[in-house]
C-alpha cells in the first residue's frame, strides 16, 4: 500500500508512457540516492529497513551525481529533524507491506492550502521499459499536463493513499514536488494523498484504504447481494437521489421556481406556506420575543432561541441520529452523517460529471481536485 500517487485525473493505470528519448541514467541515479538516504537516515530514524528499488550502484559519482546525492539527503534530513510539521512512522495496516511500510503522520495543526515543502521528492521522467514491477514501481505518478510518468522519490512518497485524502500533490518546482493540504489537518492525523480513482483496480475495488474500511466499500465492500432497499426518489433534473418526496420538492426548488406564497408586508417568497408563516410571525411587533442570554439576538420562536443557544455558545451536541448513539451540533451535520454511514444517499450531485456525494464539504473537495 505503501506506492506512489497517480496524479492523473482519470485515475490511470499508467498508461500514458510517451515514446520519447529519455535518458535512463537520471532514473537510475535518483533510485540509488534514494536507496542511499533512506538507508543512512530513515532507516535508523524508523529502526527498520523501508521500501528499496533495489537498483545496483554506480562505480563512481561525478561531482555532479554528488551534488545530487546532498541535494535528497537534505529532504530527509528536513523531514526528520524536530521542527518538521510532519513524522514518518511505522504503518502495520497493510500486511502486504511485509512489515516494512510508513506512514505520515502529521506533527503540528495545519490549515486548508497549506504547502508542506519539507513532505517533498524529486521527479524524474522514467519508460514503461525501466520499471520492474514489484521493485521500483512504488513511487511512480504520471501528470495529464505533462503527458509523462515520473518517478518520485523523497519523504512524499511515504503517505499512503486515501479515497477522501487531505493532500493533494503541489508542483513545488521544476523537478520537485510537495503535498499541499486540501482541508484542516490536526495534529496526530495521518497526512494522505489521492493515488488516482483506478490505481487499486477499477473504482479502486481492491483499495485498502481508512476511508474505504469506514465505508465498507474497496477490497471492504461485502460481496453478498445487499438486502431489498426502500425506492429512492429521482431528480429530473440532476442524479441526485433522496429517500422521501419532502426532500426531492426542496432540492427541486433549486432548479424550479417554486415560490408561490408571497409575504404581503414585504413581497418576499416562499416556495411552502409554513416557511411563509414562519417568516410572517416576524412582522407582527406584538408577539412575544425570546431573547438570547448571551447576545443581543431575539427570535420568534423558543425552540429557535434554545438552538441559537446550544449550538453557538455551549456547543452542545443535541441532534442525535435515528441510528446510532452519535451526536451532532447541528440536524445538517446529524443528516450528513446519516447519508454517508446509514442510508447511503448522495443528494449532491456534480453539475460537470456524474459524481454524487452526501454531503456538500465531500463535492467540494472533488470539483476542486478533479475540475
Amino acid at each position: 500500500m505503501d506506492q506512489g500517487p497517480s496524479t492523473s485525473s482519470a485515475g490511470q493505470d499508467f498508461g500514458g508512457f510517451v515514446n520519447e528519448p529519455v535518458n535512463d541514467h537520471a532514473a537510475r541515479l535518483l533510485c540509488i540516492v534514494d536507496d542511499m538516504c533512506t538507508s543512512d537516515i530513515l532507516d535508523r530514524h524508523l529502526g527498520f529497513v523501508t521500501h528499496k528499488t533495489q537498483e545496483e550502484p554506480l562505480a563512481a559519482f561525478s561531482k555532479e551525481d554528488l551534488a545530487y546525492l546532498k541535494q535528497q539527503r537534505t529532504m530527509y534530513i528536513d523531514a526528520c529533524a524536530p521542527s518538521s510539521r510532519f513524522t514518518i512512522e511505522r504503518c502495520a495496516m497493510f500486511e502486504e507491506d511485509g512489515g516494512v511500510g510508513a506512514k505520515v503522520m502529521a506533527a503540528k495543526d495545519l490549515k486548508s492550502g497549506t504547502v508542506i515543502q519539507e513532505l517533498c521528492g524529486r521527479l524524474v521522467t522514467v519508460r514503461e521499459s525501466f520499471l520492474k514491477p514489484g521493485r521500483n514501481d512504488f513511487s511512480v505518478v504520471y501528470s495529464n499536463f505533462r503527458k509523462k510518468s515520473q518517478l518520485w522519490l523523497g519523504p512524499a512518497a511515504y503517505a499512503n493513499h486515501d479515497c477522501e485524502s487531505n493532500c493533494d500533490i503541489f508542483f513545488l518546482r521544476s523537478g520537485v514536488a510537495c503535498l499541499r493540504t486540501n482541508r484542516p489537518v490536526r495534529v496526530g492525523e495521518e497526512v494522505t494523498a489521492f493515488y488516482g480513482e483506478h490505481y487499486f483496480g477499477a473504482n479502486n475495488a481492491h483499495c485498502l484504504c481508512a476511508t474505504c474500511k469506514e465505508k465498507v466499500e474497496g477490497a471492504y465492500a461485502n460481496t453478498e447481494p445487499p438486502p431489498k432497499a426502500t425506492p429512492l426518489l429521482h431528480c429530473a433534473h440532476c442524479p441526485a437521489k433522496f429517500l422521501f418526496k419532502s426532500w426531492l420538492v426542496r432540492h427541486l426548488s433549486r432548479h424550479v421556481d417554486m415560490c408561490k406564497f408571497s409575504c404581503g408586508v414585504c413581497g418576499e417568497s416562499f416556495s411552502r406556506k409554513s416557511s411563509l408563516n414562519r417568516h410572517a410571525v416576524g412582522h407582527d411587533s406584538s408577539m412575544t420575543k425570546f431573547p438570547c442570554t448571551l447576545c443581543p439576538k431575539s427570535f420568534t420562536r423558543k425552540e429557535d432561541a434554545a438552538r441559537h443557544l446550544n449550538s453557538v455558545h455551549l456547543k452542545l451536541s443535541t441532534h442525535h441520529c435515528m441510528d446510532c448513539e452519535l451526536t451532532f451540533k447541528s440536524n445538517k451535520e446529524m443528516q450528513y452523517h446519516h447519508n454517508r454511514c446509514h442510508t447511503g444517499l448522495k443528494p449532491f450531485a456534480c453539475d460537470q460529471c456524474d459524481a454524487s456525494f452526501h454531503a456538500p464539504n465531500a463535492l467540494h473537495n472533488h470539483r476542486k481536485r478533479r475540475h
